[in-house]
C-alpha cells in the first residue's frame, strides 16, 4: 500500500494524525501521535521516572533532563546519565530500570488518577468521528512502555477508539521515529485479519 502524508489527507484528518496507508480508499490505517496530541501531558510519565530510578538507584534524582518526545528507555538513559551513571553503565541498567518503571507508573496511576493526562479535547473529537469507518484501523504511536500505553488507553476511554494491537511502543524501539513504520505495519496486519 503506498504511504499518504499527512498534507495528503483531508482536512479533517490533518492536524492530530501523524501519517496514513490509503485511509480514502475504503480501507488503510491512520496513525496517532498518542503522547504529542492526543494525551499531550507526560506529568504522571516524569513522576514514574522519578520513583524507578530512586527505586534502582537507592536516591531520587538531582539533575533532570527535558521529556521532550523521547521513549522511555531513551529518557531512563537520559535520566540516569544526568546523574551519574556512565552511558554503557545507564543502558546495562535499562533491564532492572524499565519493570520499576512500568510498576511505577501503574502504581502511581491508581494512587494518584489526577496524573493521568486527559485528553485534547479537540483531537479525541477528530479520532471519535473518524474511527467508526469500517475497513480503517485506528493505530498509535507512543513514547510510553507498552504496560503503561494501554493502563492509560483504559484509562481515558481511547481503547475505544484505538486497539492496543496497532500501536508502537517505546518499549518496541528506543528510536520514536521507528515506532510509526510498527505502527503501519501492525495495522495492515490487523487489517488482513479482519478481512481473511
Amino acid at each position: 500500500m503506498p504511504v499518504t502524508t499527512v498534507s495528503d489527507l483531508p482536512l479533517e484528518w490533518t492536524s492530530p494524525v501523524l501519517t496514513s496507508r490509503d485511509p480514502g480508499a475504503g480501507s488503510g490505517v491512520v496513525v496517532w501521535d498518542l503522547d504529542l496530541v492526543l494525551l499531550p501531558s507526560r506529568r504522571l510519565d516524569r513522576e514514574a521516572h522519578r520513583v524507578a530510578f530512586a527505586r534502582v538507584t537507592g536516591k531520587r534524582p538531582v539533575h533532570e533532563p527535558p521529556m521532550l518526545d523521547q521513549t522511555d528507555p531513551l529518557f531512563a538513559v537520559e535520566l540516569l546519565c544526568h546523574n551519574g551513571y556512565a552511558l554503557i553503565q545507564a543502558r546495562r541498567t535499562l533491564p532492572v530500570y524499565l519493570p520499576a518503571l512500568a510498576t511505577a507508573y501503574r502504581a502511581l496511576a491508581k494512587r494518584r488518577p489526577w496524573l493521568l493526562p486527559r485528553p485534547c479535547e479537540d483531537a479525541f473529537a477528530r479520532l471519535r468521528r473518524s474511527a467508526p469507518v469500517p475497513g480503517v484501523v485506528q493505530a498509535f504511536v507512543t513514547a510510553k512502555l507498552r504496560p503503561s500505553a494501554v493502563l492509560t488507553l483504559a484509562a481515558t476511554g481511547l481503547d475505544r477508539y484505538l486497539d492496543p494491537a496497532a500501536g508502537a511502543y517505546g518499549s518496541d524501539h528506543a528510536n520514536r521515529a521507528k515506532l510509526t513504520g510498527i505502527a503501519l505495519a501492525r495495522g495492515d496486519d490487523l487489517l488482513r485479519r479482519r478481512w481473511s
